[in-house]
């Protein structure tokens, strides 16, 4: 099977996709200058180390396989653990890497993103880890700027900007003011809070549609428009990041326990 090396990912992909995937990447920062990488038949990533920095320093008297093995295992410790970010209790919520789902509601845009990548998958066999690994890349995650106008910018992301509608940033903001995290069903306790976000951001003036909006996003029992606005906020950051960096911008938590946005709040700047 063909050599994979990070130069031919780089011109695979297009530059929409690299942002996309890699954001942020810089091909200066590699981890592991010097460490080469080929693809074997059966899919998986070997690479041969040559001036290696310390920790990577081969043992002489290993066999080659035992050679592999150990670097393998150091290399996916190093490109595994690719986030930082605050642990919340298994019961509460976990950033954990989310099932497969459904692609569907995605713009086209992205999902020819997508189609990049997979098409990768299938003729080469890598995964977007091992991918992660030719290229040394390691995800920092961006700041995320609230604007004086409640513009979300991925600052270190090219200045993307995450675009969602009135009430689904409401809700969105709402929650990344409160890191503890809300339960649906407490939503009602933080109602003025949230009609307070939603006429700074909506600029409109019939009270009595405002106060129906927020009664349905407080109400989980009767109403849908919590779950919807919670699915558009989670679209609006896949659409700008690939899921493994969009799960932690986004709002996330197990069924009934309370949801919470898991990114670091260091992260957070708010004009």
């Amino acid at each position: 099977m063909e050599k994979l090396s990070a130069a031919k990912i780089i011109s695979l992909l297009s530059a929409d996709a690299m942002r996309y995937f890699f954001p942020g990447y810089s091909a200066m920062e590699s981890i592991y200058h010097e460490i080469r990488f080929r693809i074997h038949d059966s899919g998986k990533v070997a690479h041969r180390a040559e001036k290696t920095h310390d920790y990577l320093s081969e043992d002489k008297q290993a066999s080659p396989a035992k050679s592999r093995e150990r670097y393998s295992h150091k290399f996916k410790q190093r490109s595994s653990l690719l986030f930082e970010t605050e642990e919340f209790p298994d019961d509460e919520f976990f950033p954990a890497a989310p099932a497969a789902e459904s692609e569907c509601d995605l713009d086209p845009k992205t999902k020819a993103l997508l189609d990049e990548i997979e098409a990768i998958k299938v003729k080469y066999g890598i995964t977007i880890e091992e991918l992660e690994a030719v290229l040394s890349y390691r995800v920092k995650l961006s700041h995320l700027r609230i604007t004086r106008h409640k513009e979300i910018i991925l600052d270190d992301f090219d200045h993307r900007e995450v675009k969602m509608d009135a009430l689904t940033k409401s809700i969105f903001l709402l929650y990344l003011k409160h890191p503890e995290g809300i339960r649906y069903k407490e939503l009602c306790d933080h109602r003025s809070e949230l009609e307070e976000i939603y006429l700074s951001i909506s600029g409109r003036s019939d009270m009595d549609s405002i106060r129906k909006s927020i009664d349905d996003l407080t109400d989980p029992i009767t109403s849908n428009s919590i779950n919807e606005k919670v699915s558009r906020a989670k679209k609006a950051f896949r659409e700008v990041v690939d899921v493994r960096i969009a799960r932690f911008y986004y709002i996330d938590g197990r069924q009934g326990a309370a949801k919470r946005i898991a990114l670091d709040r260091s992260l957070v700047i708010w004009e």
